[in-house]
């Protein structure tokens, strides 16, 4: 797409767009979009009758039932009797089918890779977890081993499968791109070789990304529809951003990379970054980089990261005033983020958020401007599963993501719809689609 045609895009009024995506909507597009639509309304109303999906969407009972008995026949949901209730009639109640409708989840983290299989409601089932190999070719042996473990009598296949990878990730193209922590995964088709082994389609995508995903399809309630926010991790050896806006994972001009915020140079004059230059905030604001300012003289370990952290709780005046400084290097980043995007929210993560009492008054004090503040919040999830959580939101993402019509751009990722957003499509936004077609 070139400039102009671009700037055609930008400046496009957005009921112009809405009318462009429904004159280019074919009647099995519009019946896709609302199979996805009953498909989320279920996943977040469950249990829940034919007639009042009819009732919240505005579609004819006959259309809701024809797509219900086809999400049924694909194994997608299940229909049973309700508990009896006093008199009357027991309804017929409509629930995802998680016993029998299964993903695959692939967490590759610097220190420690977890694969898991979970249903269609992303709750986990099995876990198997080793130390991450140094070259992929290794990593696909230990998962091909794994999978015995996950997998069960009772299925030998998966839905999907979805792989989450620290560093840079060509998502459209299956592969990794730059990984700084595991230099000999650079250029793997990743997606190719896990569908190969798994025998199931795979996705790829970069870990802090997938974190936002985890963020939206567990926390949808908190995130309405237009509520943008950028999800911050900070972790050993670096840091990762995933940045949704309007309820979209933003991923830049060609899905490669986009906020990759611990690569912005802060010190021109700091130390030698992984990827090449100087002074990325990450030198200063990672885990590894807090220890190298407590204890040069000794290698970072995980373990001895969270003894450091116990330190500080413990009111140890050496770990206090590590973090005190870590606290300043990260309200300079905050600070640069806010600027950029000027977000609702930035959600913090990783294994300083448990010392975000003690840190967090510094970081307000010298992060934020009167008239200019996003909310900052601290995650208590850990790195490890809100990586495996997006890998889960990633392998459902073909059953409850929308199919995009019209004008609908490939620089942000369409995200499940979430309560506020399946609602508000449900009863209103779509309604005008189906009533026109009645698919």
């Amino acid at each position: 797409m070139g400039a102009a045609s671009r700037r055609r895009k930008q400046n496009q009024n957005p009921q112009d767009e809405h009318h462009r995506a429904l004159a280019g909507a074919t009647p099995s597009t519009v019946r896709q979009v609302n199979r996805t639509i009953l498909l989320n309304l279920v996943r977040l109303r469950q249990p829940i009758a034919r007639v009042d999906l009819s009732r919240l969407t505005g579609m004819f009972r006959s259309s809701v039932s024809a797509i219900v008995d086809e999400l049924i026949a694909d194994g997608l949901l299940v229909e049973e009797r309700a508990e009896p209730r006093g008199r009357g009639r027991v309804p017929l109640m409509l629930s995802l089918n998680s016993r029998d409708c299964r993903v695959l989840a692939v967490s590759v983290r610097r220190y420690q890779t977890q694969i898991a299989s979970a249903g269609l409601n992303a709750e986990i089932q099995k876990t198997v977890s080793f130390p991450t190999p140094s070259s992929p070719e290794a990593l696909l042996e230990e998962v091909e081993s794994a999978l015995a473990l996950v997998r069960e009598e009772a299925f030998r296949s998966f839905h999907g499968v979805g792989v989450s990878m620290p560093g840079f990730v060509d998502s459209a193209a299956g592969r990794i791109s730059m990984l700084p922590s595991l230099p000999r995964y650079a250029g793997f088709p990743i997606a190719a070789e896990m569908e190969r082994i798994v025998g199931s389609p795979a996705c790829v995508e970069n870990d802090a990304n997938l974190g936002a995903l985890a963020q939206l399809w567990r926390r949808g309630q908190a995130y309405r529809a237009g509520d943008d926010f950028v999800l911050l991790e900070i972790a050993d050896v670096g840091v990762g951003a995933g940045v949704v806006l309007n309820g979209r994972l933003y991923t830049g001009h060609d899905g490669r990379c986009a906020g990759e915020f611990g690569h912005m140079i802060v010190d021109p004059s700091g130390p030698e970054c992984t990827c090449g230059r100087r002074g990325c905030w990450e030198q200063f604001v990672s885990d590894k980089a807090t220890w190298r300012r407590f204890d040069p003289d000794t290698e970072y370990t995980p373990a001895r990261f969270d003894g450091l952290l116990q330190l500080a709780l413990d009111g140890d005046p050496k770990a206090r005033e590590t973090f005190e400084h870590t606290a300043r290097y990260l309200s300079v980043g905050l600070s640069n983020i806010q600027f950029a995007l000027n977000p609702k929210r930035i959600v913090l993560a990783g294994r300083i958020t448990r010392i975000w009492h003690l840190i967090h008054a510094t970081i307000e004090a010298e992060c934020f401007w009167d008239n200019l503040r996003s909310q900052v919040e601290p995650l208590g999830a850990n790195l490890d599963e809100l990586s495996l959580q997006g890998a889960i939101a990633l392998a459902l993402e073909s059953q409850f993501a929308p199919p995009e019509v019209g004008w609908s751009g490939s620089s942000r990722r369409p995200m499940p719809a979430q309560p506020d957003e399946a609602e508000m499509l449900a009863t209103a936004g779509l309604r005008s689609v189906t009533a026109a077609h009645r698919a």
